[in-house]
């Protein structure tokens, strides 16, 4: 199970979703897949790959799972205690 909570707003590829691609805002709550996912969460398989260093500083774990994922990055996070590595920027102002 990993969920993950933006930290800053980003484009991602969405389980479900019309279009598939849609825009995401910071708060938003994401999971890896639709049985790990809570009421409310969106399903992005590819933003919660391990292979996503890019969006890495970002992405706030929820989860045991979550914290692996950045760890296999070589991101050290504790459960709902965001560091980043720089500024977002403006990145969650649509």
């Amino acid at each position: 199970m990993s969920r993950f909570q933006l930290l800053g707003a980003c484009d991602a590829m969405v389980s479900g979703h019309a279009t598939g691609r849609r825009r995401l805002n910071a708060g938003t709550k994401i999971a890896d897949t639709a049985g790990n996912a809570v009421a409310g969460d969106f399903v992005c398989p590819a933003l919660c790959a391990p292979a996503n260093a890019v969006e890495a500083r970002i992405l706030n774990p929820l989860d045991a799972s979550a914290v692996a994922v950045l760890a296999g990055l070589g991101v050290t996070r504790s459960v709902g205690a965001p560091v980043l590595v720089g500024p977002t920027g403006v990145s969650s102002i649509d």
